[in-house]
């Protein structure tokens, strides 16, 4: 009866948190994963299953995430192209993830349940869970929670029930088409195993061994069947990109910048990228530092809870190090389900504390502070103008934001100010195509045909490929048809 009231608890304050989030708009990518791609409003769940997330926008990508668009697409359905819908779905999804967090760390920390409840709390409120509550197209991180907990509450609880092994493939299965990092499950698995003093170690084995040949054959079709695109050729030159220690040596630096917004989030920002340093060289001092670091906090962790929550902190950031070349450095989000593990690592760490009148009131207020911080933070991401306006300010050179900014100019109808934002990323960039095609459209809005003209043909001039301007060129012709001879 307790914990069902704890949930609860959790329920009513995730919705008092997210509410603001429900006012929000389409934003980002979401052009991409709902507005304007074909497969979702079609509901074509063979397509999600058998090309790249974005391919029913036009566009190629790395990214599988069946599970996402097939959600996606029954919204569509239901509500079509209205936010308010999406962001519902978002909000409820944090939410069940919350409670998964609650239960996982019941079953992984037994005999701490106050350090259970408090760490969901700080997974649900952490400000730094905007980036993918407050975003539509975020729910392939919340799904990935669910499942992943799903999947070791019912694999690692009663592993020799029939009924629990079968959930837990199909719960493992869930987070793989939620999210590549659903591999993750696996690592879990074995560390909750190797530190628990439980007698069903052995027990446990045999769903270990499903899981595992379960996601070496899904490793094998994402590099294979469903390798949609080259994400070292989109890194270009970059040496970023060619070699793994450079990566790791990043990573080492971005650690510490992990650390610093979770313990305390005053900057947060999308295009994180644009701020981070790539390492020169893998002999540099944050190398050591992390090293050291991390060496130190398993030394001082005496209990095996303690080492088994910072290995599992580790771990599940273990994809963002860079073993494996993925599209970005460093994201906000890439902190959703660690925040989980490094939270519970320092609640578990002070829990002595945690029934003192004094303690609880400290923790009270840094709860209700983060909660603040996430208010604000929220309201970047309900208006669409001041989120593209706050990220420019810490991403000035950001060509993906000035494009968005220029969009979201055009769409209010401040077509002069959306030029004068094409314009300035020209300056920075004249290789990218989206800019001469949005400036071209906000010149045909105005009646300035003929510059509308010009411009979609220099889109095309560097880049033949790119679809969206021939096909509004050729619009433009048979309305305007004097244009052709001039």
């Amino acid at each position: 009866m307790r914990r069902s009231r704890f949930v609860l608890a959790l329920v009513i304050i995730g919705f008092l948190v997210y509410f603001p989030s429900l006012f929000g708009q389409f934003i980002w990518d979401d052009e991409d994963f709902i507005t304007s791609n074909r497969y979702v409003h079609a509901m074509q769940v063979g397509k999600f299953f058998t090309e790249n997330a974005i391919a029913g926008r036009g566009k190629s990508s790395d990214y599988y995430r069946p599970l996402q668009l097939t959600i996606n697409a029954l919204l569509y359905q239901i509500g079509g192209n209205t936010p308010w819908i999406y962001h519902l779905s978002s909000v409820l999804l944090h939410l069940g993830a919350a409670v998964c967090v609650y239960y996982l760390l019941l079953f992984i920390l037994p005999g701490l349940p106050e350090v259970a409840w408090t760490g969901a709390v700080f997974f649900l409120v952490h400000p730094v869970q905007t980036e993918v509550v407050s975003y539509a197209s975020g729910i392939s991180d919340s799904l990935l929670v669910i499942f992943s907990c799903l999947a070791l509450l019912a694999g690692l609880t009663r592993p020799t029930a029939i009924k629990s092994f079968a959930a837990a493939v199909i719960f493992f299965v869930l987070a793989l088409l939620s999210k590549e990092t659903g591999l993750l499950v696996i690592g879990l698995a074995v560390l909750i195993v190797a530190f628990s003093w439980s007698s069903q170690r052995r027990r446990r084995l045999p769903v270990i061994a499903a899981w595992t040949i379960i996601g070496l054959i899904y490793w094998w079709l994402r590099h294979t069947l469903f390798q949609f695109g080259d994400i070292a050729r989109d890194w270009g030159n970059n040496p970023y990109a060619h070699r793994v220690m450079i990566r790791l040596a990043t990573f080492a630096h971005s650690f510490f910048t992990y650390l610093s917004i979770l313990i305390f989030p005053k900057d947060l920002f999308m295009e994180r990228d644009m701020s981070i340093t790539i390492a020169q060289s893998p002999l540099n001092l944050w190398v050591g530092l992390f090293i050291v670091t991390n060496a130190v906090i398993l030394w001082l962790s005496r209990s095996r809870q303690l080492r088994l929550l910072w290995l599992a902190f580790i771990l599940t950031l273990a994809p963002y190090t860079g073993i494996v070349l993925i599209n970005g450095v460093f994201y906000e989000h890439f902190l959703y389900f660690p925040l989980v593990f490094f939270w519970a690592f320092v609640l578990t760490t002070l829990r002595r504390w945690l029934k003192h009148p004094a303690f609880i009131t400290a923790l009270t207020i840094l709860i209700v502070a983060l909660t603040v911080r996430s208010y604000l933070r929220q309201s970047d991401w309900i208006d669409n103008l001041r989120f593209y306006q706050q990220t420019l300010a810490h991403a000035p050179t950001s060509i993906r934001v000035i494009n968005n900014l220029g969009m979201e100019l055009a769409n209010r109808g401040r077509f002069d100010q959306a030029i004068s934002v094409y314009q300035y990323g020209l300056k920075l960039d004249q290789r990218t195509p989206q800019l001469y095609h949005n400036l071209a459209n906000a010149y045909q809005a105005l009646g300035k045909y003929q510059l509308a003209v010009q411009y979609y043909q220099r889109a095309l001039r560097v880049d033949p490929r790119f679809s969206f301007s021939r096909q509004a060129l050729d619009q433009l012709y048979r309305t305007q048809p004097a244009l052709r001879h001039q």
